[in-house]
């Protein structure tokens, strides 16, 4: 979702969200998912729940991502997709009581750093 918003944002299209934007998810920054596997290596144990153990709406994201694109774009709400899930958060207890690996990168910060990053590639 990320990816799609800021894509969007940055050509100035439109966005879309499906279902009300409600549905949440634990958004857990690139950074912070390659600092976990780094941790495992050389360790037994697991599997692990790598996230946050936050959830953040679809409809916080958008917000989220427009803020860091500076865009004042409102999504379009469309359709629910079957499938759906309304809810996903990880519980990253484990990981962090056996590796002492937790999420460092708030979203905010996250999305900053990625909107860069994107600015950066597109300027090539």
């Amino acid at each position: 979702m990320v990816a799609i918003f800021l894509d969007r944002m940055a050509a100035g299209e439109p966005t879309a969200i499906y279902g009300d934007g409600l549905q949440s998810r634990d958004f857990v920054y690139v950074g912070d998912v390659v600092a976990a596997l780094l941790a495992t290596v050389g360790h037994g144990g697991g599997p692990y729940n790598v996230g946050t153990g936050r959830d953040t709406t679809v409809a916080q994201l958008h917000a989220a991502c427009a803020k860091v694109a500076g865009s004042d774009a409102e999504p379009r709400l469309a359709e629910a997709r079957l499938g759906d899930v309304r809810r996903s958060v990880v519980d990253p207890r484990l990981i962090e009581r056996e590796l002492g690996w937790s999420a460092q990168t708030s979203l905010d910060d996250g999305l900053a750093a990625t909107w860069s990053w994107m600015k950066e590639q597109a300027g090539r």
